[in-house]
């Protein structure tokens, strides 16, 4: 399959897939939901018929959070094989946060009852330190090596954002984050009647996002005298939202960082038209990744937007040399980086008359629509017929 076959609507008339979910994937605060929506929506273009099948968490027992960290338990979630997956031809599912001896369990059960070939999507490896972010997370990561050792017996493909071929054992497929250009209407950015450089930071907030570098940046241009106006938007909730709270305090920045909590797609349309760059994730190399396919910086290049991220994302490596003037890198250490060179691009864009907006979307939905991205999968699952 090629890209000229997209919306070949038909091409798997015959193909059934159940797509298992964590959460309710139309909770849209989400961009991981959004994502998982988007790929749904791709696999039913082509004709695949989808169902959507969400396992529970029982975090209403008591004494949740110890219990579930116990060996062979099976409370989050409850891995519990059901009539829903009888007729599969394939079963698709991201990575729990952790895989055990219930997740394994329920694999086999799978495979047991039914035809259907797992395909397991890993979004970030590795991801060791995802788990282990909290010492109280190591009984889990046990249970997540011990895991490891044979999901190779239940899972056909992996699924991966990496270069990897082989992923515990098992074959992978090669995809990139996508996303769905035809949701975001671009619209022209109007002129801005202030001098303010409006910087957007969407995330669920984890250490590895790395906001802390930008702020701390902020902070000691601001030390060195600097007058120039800038308002950071930090946009969601995470673990790590707390610290950025009392960072901002501690580092006496207050007047120019503004916290909105958790938005839905529609209340983000109405934020975007204000922004003049979007930030991606400053912190991969936290938990060991250097080559980086977000989805944010796909979300960003939907509006249009200029991004700040960090070498090692493979928006770097779009061959079109011009779209190089819209994207700054900075290091995938822990440096802090220099804020007169985030202020002198957003200078240069100001000075800039081409109309650079409409170009950066076009880019963007070129390389990274999901069609494009999910292709290899598409191509497997064109086996079958």
């Amino acid at each position: 399959m090629s890209d000229s076959s997209t919306n070949q609507k038909g091409l798997f008339d015959t193909v059934d897939l159940v797509y298992i979910t964590y959460y309710d994937v139309d909770d849209d605060t989400s961009g991981i939901n959004r994502k998982i929506r988007n790929q749904i929506n791709t696999f039913s273009k082509y004709g695949i018929n989808v169902k959507v099948v969400q396992v529970l968490f029982n975090t209403e027992i008591k004494f949740y959070k110890l219990i579930y960290r116990l060996p062979f338990t099976n409370i989050s979630p409850t891995w519990k094989y059901t009539d829903q997956l009888k007729g599969a031809d394939y079963i698709y599912l991201r990575r729990p946060f952790f895989m055990n001896w219930s997740f394994l369990r329920f694999l086999k059960k799978v495979k047991s009852k039914t035809n259907a070939k797992v395909l397991l999507e890993i979004p970030t490896y590795p991801y060791d330190k995802e788990i282990l972010s909290s010492i109280r997370n190591y009984p889990l990561y046990l249970k997540e090596i011990l895991a490891r050792r044979s999901v190779h017996k239940w899972v056909d493909k992996i699924i991966t954002l990496t270069n990897d071929d082989n992923i515990f054992g098992v074959d992978t497929l090669k995809i990139s984050n996508g996303y769905d250009y035809t949701n975001i209407k671009y619209e022209p950015r109007k002129k801005k009647m202030d001098d303010v450089l409006d910087l957007f930071c969407v995330a669920n907030f984890h250490d590895w996002h790395g906001y802390d570098r930008l702020l701390k940046s902020y902070s000691t241009f601001k030390k060195h005298g600097h007058t120039e106006k800038v308002m950071f938007h930090l946009i969601g909730d995470g673990p790590e939202l707390e610290k950025y709270h009392r960072l901002v305090i501690t580092e006496d920045i207050q007047e120019s960082v503004k916290f909105y909590g958790s938005l839905n797609s529609q209340q983000l349309k109405e934020l975007y038209p204000i922004c003049d760059v979007g930030v991606g994730a400053l912190g991969c190399f936290r938990k060991d990744i250097r080559y980086i396919r977000d989805l944010k910086s796909r979300e960003y290049m939907a509006y249009g937007l200029p991004i700040i991220t960090t070498s090692g994302n493979d928006v770097l490596e779009i061959e079109d040399s011009q779209i190089h003037k819209y994207i700054l890198e900075i290091p995938n250490d822990n440096t802090i980086p220099d804020f007169s060179s985030i202020y002198s691009f957003y200078e240069s864009l100001k000075a800039d008359s081409f109309d650079y907006g409409s170009y950066i979307r076009e880019v963007g939905e070129k390389q990274f629509s999901m069609e494009k991205a999910m292709l290899p999968v598409l191509d497997y699952l064109q086996q079958k017929n």
